[in-house]
């Protein structure tokens, strides 16, 4: 805490001794020189400072700063030593004289400056019989502003009125002090407009010609803060924003401070979705397009096929069906299709999920078939691939080439061939294929990724043929 000093000048006579003065150790001393004359003499005083002498024998020259009520203040730092140094503080000014010649160091007036202990009495100096102390065991009937005691056993001191806790120093500051300190801390919230909303934009901020707090027009200063809604250089986020000035300076900018979160979801932006249903509020499976309204029908498990020939002619699907209330044992397994031009869905094959074996057998009139080829020779084998099916060749050990039969093209047809290759030996045969126009067979390229990576056991190969 600051101890302050009152010192009353004698301008009649500068060199009557003023009253002593008392301060703690540990703690730094705001002078207070009053009574300080605009000349001496035939000159004028433009600086006062104020220069102490410890009871420890160190020294301080402080300049004082002149306050708008004309009272000059300086601080001098704190000392650890307590005692007593007679003519120990000094108010000293400059100016010019009438000659225009600088004049320094004139002693305005001296005092005796004490150093006590907090709640010590210190010595007094040899010589010296008593001298006025500043803490009272007992509260004083008259006391003096600046003196200190205890009450009801909290320290306290009296600003020349009444008794305030110690903490309370602000008597002995000046308006200008501390309406600086006040600016260095206060921040007003800044809102888009009179009635309290907040910025939209990071643009809305910056560009804004008038600003508001707490309804009415306020110029931003230092520490004023407001918040941006949808900070476009944030990714759309909530922010703070401060208006920073630079020390020495009057005119600041808007900076951002930090993100706002919040706990409420609903506020948040950029919701999670599933099948574009935004995840808000309370949404079943239907709502969010996992499950229809036929029959709790589940669309994501729904597998398409298509024929466009014979009496097969239409769109399959394979899909999951379950009950509509519980996903437990309660499914079915359907081929549904539809005919060709529009005609009602029908059920081609159902089986109910899980079988009691633990195994599902399905069958039904479907447009792609089985083609199961055994090569059971060793040596040089054919293999007539069939459009439209799954075409299971199994070669056994010894088979040492395949050559892969192509029925003939079909003009403006597409055909697909779906190979399931097993080969039972340790030796991988070679591979050809007839052209599918009629010509001779033709060896796969050994050097294509594809063949390279054919190998003993099980191949999948699939070939897609367009005739123009």
């Amino acid at each position: 805490m600051i101890r302050p000093i009152d010192i009353r000048l004698n301008a009649a006579h500068p060199d009557y001794p003023l009253a002593e003065a008392v301060t703690f150790t540990g703690s730094p001393s705001t002078v207070l020189v009053r009574g300080v004359p605009p000349n001496c003499g035939r000159w004028a005083i433009t600086a006062v400072s104020v220069a102490a002498t410890y009871p420890d024998g160190s020294t301080t020259t402080r300049a004082a700063v002149q306050s708008a009520n004309g009272v000059w203040v300086a601080t001098i730092p704190a000392t650890v030593m307590s005692g007593r140094t007679a003519n120990g503080l000094r108010i000293l000014a400059d100016g010019i004289d009438e000659n225009g010649e600088a004049v320094t160091g004139y002693v305005l007036g001296v005092a005796d400056f004490a150093v006590a202990s907090l709640g010590v009495t210190p010595a007094p100096a040899p010589g010296e019989t008593s001298w006025q102390m500043l803490y009272f065991d007992a509260t004083p009937a008259t006391p003096r502003k600046g003196d200190v005691t205890r009450i009801d056993g909290d320290l306290k001191f009296y600003n020349g009125t009444e008794w305030l806790p110690f903490t309370d120093l602000s008597d002995y500051y000046t308006a200008d002090q501390v309406d600086e300190a006040i600016d260095k801390l206060a921040a007003y919230y800044i809102t888009y407009n009179a009635a309290g909303a907040n910025f939209p934009t990071r643009a809305a901020l910056l560009n804004a010609q008038t600003y508001y707090s707490g309804g009415s027009v306020r110029v931003p200063t230092r520490n004023d803060y407001a918040v941006v809604l949808a900070d476009e250089t944030q990714e759309g986020a909530e922010w703070r924003y401060i208006y920073a000035v630079p020390a020495g300076e009057t005119v600041g900018q808007w900076e951002p401070q930090y993100p706002i979160e919040t706990n409420d979801y609903t506020a948040l932006a950029n919701k999670p979705q599933i099948n574009g249903h935004e995840l808000s509020g309370n949404k079943t499976g239907a709502n969010l397009g996992l499950v229809d309204a036929s029959g709790g029908r589940a669309n994501q498990l729904r597998l398409l096929i298509a024929a466009t020939t014979g009496s097969s002619a239409g769109i399959y699907a394979l899909r999951v069906k379950y009950d509509g209330t519980t996903f437990n044992n309660k499914a079915t397994l359907e081929i549904v299709k539809q005919p060709a031009g529009g005609a009602s869905e029908v059920i081609v094959a159902s089986i109910d999920l899980p079988a009691s074996n633990g195994a599902l057998a399905l069958t039904a009139d479907l447009p792609y078939n089985l083609n199961p080829i055994t090569i059971a020779s060793s040596g040089a084998a054919t293999a007539a691939l069939a459009d439209l099916s799954t075409n299971i060749i199994v070669a056994a050990a010894g088979v040492t080439s395949i050559t892969f039969i192509f029925p003939p093209r079909q003009t403006g047809k597409m055909r697909d061939f779906f190979v399931r290759l097993v080969i039972q030996g340790t030796t991988v045969p070679t591979l050809y294929f007839n052209e599918p126009n009629g010509g001779g067979a033709v060896a796969f390229d050994a050097d294509d990724d594809a063949w390279a990576d054919i190998e003993p056991g099980v191949n999948i190969m699939m070939f897609s043929d367009t005739a123009e």
